[in-house]
């Protein structure tokens, strides 16, 4: 039986400098790691995203 293996982080050559990104989206992943930082809730950070919060991550 196969394992289907979804990666919710994607690096790639050219994309926001080769950062750590959201899938299939152009947000870096240390964005919402310092807004987190910041004390800003899941609701706050994901709000204006709404690719993010359609099960990428």
């Amino acid at each position: 039986m196969a394992t289907l293996h979804i990666h919710k982080v994607q690096h790639t050559t050219g994309v926001c400098g080769g950062n750590a990104c959201i899938r299939n989206t152009r947000i870096p992943v240390w964005t919402l790691v310092s807004l987190r930082s910041q004390g800003a809730t899941d609701k706050i950070r994901l709000g204006g995203l709404k690719k993010v919060g359609n099960g990428n991550c």
